[in-house]
């Protein structure tokens, strides 16, 4: 019905009553929704589910939204995000003059890596893998799998970048306050279930995208305990780059840091 870049104001508008996204296309429109696409943040799917449930971010999150005519109900889990590329990783210093893609804060990681971030839809990015447009891309490790990434893919790189990548389920909020409380309460009850549900899938589809890589040759790549020190200080300053873009923002990386401090200082 609409692109998915409009998607969101659709349902704002009610054209549309709900929308299932990543919420990484949107950040123009609700600034605080970049926050969920921060790299290098949550270690895993159990981590996040406890950050958005049991800390306040989906609250951070529904207020954000709400205030643009769209109610969040929920998150789901779809795997890690990370490097797969057709070239040898060996260490960061493999990433300079490479072309990435790369979305949103990803950009600014890519960047600083020395490499250059290209933005496209992930419907191009095979063709473009293929012809040799791009180098590699930061992506949910089971396209090996479902887009056949393992045919133009010679190296993937651990950690992942988002550990898991995040999709949301929208919907339209005069609709949403149409319902009864007890349908509301149902639908949020579900959505966490689901959220629950897909940490424990989202280790599964990355299991199993390592199996198809080692099936087909595929070298995986654990970068060293410097290599990721460094890259989750570059992560780290871009958080504070962005957070600077708008006070909801700015809220929501706090949240998340301080979160972050707590599972350290346990």
């Amino acid at each position: 019905m609409v692109k998915v870049k409009e998607a969101y104001t659709a349902v704002s508008k009610g054209m549309v009553d709900a929308l299932y996204a990543a919420s990484i296309y949107y950040g123009g429109i609700v600034p605080a929704a970049k926050s969920e696409f921060l790299p290098l943040t949550w270690a895993s799917p159990e981590d996040a589910y406890d950050l958005f449930y049991n800390f306040g971010y989906m609250e951070l999150l529904r207020e954000a939204n709400s205030a643009k005519g769209v109610w969040l109900l929920g998150t789901t889990f779809s795997g890690s995000m990370g490097f797969m590329t057709n070239f040898e990783v060996t260490g960061l210093d493999s990433f300079k003059g490479k072309k990435i893609r790369a979305m949103s804060v990803d950009a600014s990681l890519v960047r600083e890596l020395g490499a250059s971030p290209v933005a496209m839809p992930g419907t191009e990015m095979y063709a473009a893998m293929k012809r040799g447009t791009i180098d590699g891309v930061i992506y949910p490790y089971y396209i090996l799998n479902t887009y056949k990434f393992f045919e133009v893919t010679t190296c993937v790189t651990l950690p992942g970048i988002h550990t898991p990548n995040m999709v949301d389920l929208y919907m339209n909020q005069k609709l949403w306050k149409s319902l009864s409380p007890q349908v509301q309460q149902a639908l949020e009850r579900a959505c966490q279930e689901v959220c629950l549900l897909s940490a424990l899938w989202s280790e599964k589809w990355n299991n199993d995208a390592m199996i198809t890589a080692k099936k087909k040759n595929i070298k995986i790549m654990e970068l060293n305990e410097a290599d990721q020190a460094k890259l989750r200080t570059i992560a780290r300053a871009d958080w504070k780059k962005t957070a600077t873009q708008s006070p909801e923002l700015q809220k929501a990386v706090a949240l998340i840091e301080k979160f972050l401090d707590s599972k350290k200082a346990k």
